[in-house]
């Protein structure tokens, strides 16, 4: 009777370990399975962020700069394109800074006017593969004293936007040219939309002012 007793505690106590070692295991399994489950959320946490990141880097590109690379490939921007004219041509005064593309021919540009003391040069820029496109100087004096500075650049992204806001959204920067008209400087910007319709702007460009606007029919 008293193995009996025995052999009946022995198999109770074997059971209640198997069980606590069940339970331990389960618990184990449970914990993994959390923490798998975190580093899961943590990891897509992340990639929400990166990707909202790309999205503020995209939302913040400039007007001018999503209008040049809507149709055609743009990957010089305009303060390159005046970097390398002076790298070109140093000790120069430029007087006219212009950007234009030809859908047909897929091509982008800058075209950059300047003196010196001797000679009148005009460059075009290729804004794709940042190539020379054409570099011509001739000797002539001039009396000219306009010259364009490198932060004068910096007001064309608030014009276009300016000016796309006026004409529509759905208008895209055509071409644009920041010059001197009789020692006032101006910059002239011209947009067209998807129908062919053009919109031309003039500002003063010290100012900002709105001194012309043409809007076709």
């Amino acid at each position: 009777m008293k193995k009996i007793i025995g052999l009946a505690l022995s198999l109770i106590l074997l059971s209640a370990c198997a069980k606590n070692v069940t339970n331990t295991n389960t618990n184990k399994n449970i914990n993994n399975t959390n923490n798998k489950m975190d580093a899961s959320q943590d990891k897509e946490l992340k990639n929400n962020n990166n990707r909202n990141n790309k999205t503020d880097n995209i939302n913040n590109e400039s007007a001018s700069d999503k209008n040049l690379t809507k149709d055609v490939n743009v990957n010089l921007t305009k303060e390159d394109a005046f970097k390398k004219f002076n790298d070109l041509h140093p000790n120069t005064n430029i007087n006219e800074f212009s950007f234009s593309k030809d859908l047909d021919k897929k091509l982008a540009k800058y075209e950059i006017e300047a003196y010196d003391q001797e000679r009148e040069y005009e460059v075009e820029i290729n804004a794709t593969d940042s190539s020379i496109i054409r570099d011509k100087s001739k000797k002539e004096k001039t009396s000219s004293t306009a010259i364009i500075l490198a932060d004068m650049l910096g007001v064309i992204d608030d014009l276009v936007n300016k000016s796309i806001a006026q004409a529509g959204q759905d208008y895209l920067l055509k071409d644009y040219s920041l010059y001197f008209d009789d020692g006032i400087s101006k910059f002239d910007v011209e947009l067209e939309n998807s129908q062919g319709k053009e919109a031309e702007f003039t500002y003063n460009l010290e100012s900002g002012e709105l001194l012309e606007k043409d809007l076709s029919e």
